[in-house]
C-alpha cells in the first residue's frame, strides 16, 4: 500500500493570525517557551521544572571539577539526556547570565503576542473594508 501525502494546510492571514494567537495563549497558560508554531505537537509537558538555573549551573559547574556525568545524573536523579541538554543550554553560563537569557525569553514571549495581536487587528480591518 502506498502512502499519501497530506496535502499542506494553507491559511489566510485572519486564521494565521488566530492560529498564532491561539497558540501562544497556550503556551501561556502552561508557562512553556514559544519557540516556534511547532512546538504545539512537539512542545514540554505540563510539569514544572524541578531544578531552578542556580542548581542547574551547580550541576554543570560539579561536571567542570571532574565528576564523571553518570555520577552526577544519578547523585541529583536526572538522565543522561536531561544533563546533555542542560549544558548545550547553560553551559558556560554564569547565574546572572541565565537570569538575563530567562528575562529575553520572556520579553521575546511577550513581543510574539504583541505581534499575534497587531496581525489578528490588521487581518479584521481588511475584511472589514473589503465588505464595504
Amino acid at each position: 500500500m502506498a502512502h499519501r501525502r497530506k496535502k499542506p494546510i494553507t491559511l489566510n492571514e485572519a486564521e494565521r493570525a488566530r492560529f498564532v494567537s491561539a497558540t501562544i495563549a497556550l503556551h501561556e497558560a502552561r508557562r512553556t517557551p514559544l519557540l516556534d508554531v511547532r512546538s504545539i505537537t512537539t512542545g514540554p509537558c505540563d510539569v514544572a521544572p524541578r531544578f531552578t538555573e542556580d542548581q542547574i549551573i551547580g550541576v554543570l559547574k560539579e561536571h567542570q571539577a571532574g565528576i564523571p556525568t553518570a555520577e552526577l545524573c544519578r547523585k541529583h536523579g536526572i538522565s543522561d539526556a536531561t544533563f546533555y541538554n542542560w549544558r548545550s543550554r547553560y553551559g558556560g553560563m554564569k547565574v546572572s547570565d541565565a537570569r538575563r537569557l530567562r528575562s529575553l525569553e520572556d520579553e521575546n514571549r511577550r513581543l510574539k503576542k504583541l505581534l499575534a495581536e497587531s496581525m489578528l487587528d490588521v487581518a479584521t480591518l481588511k475584511e472589514a473594508l473589503g465588505k464595504f
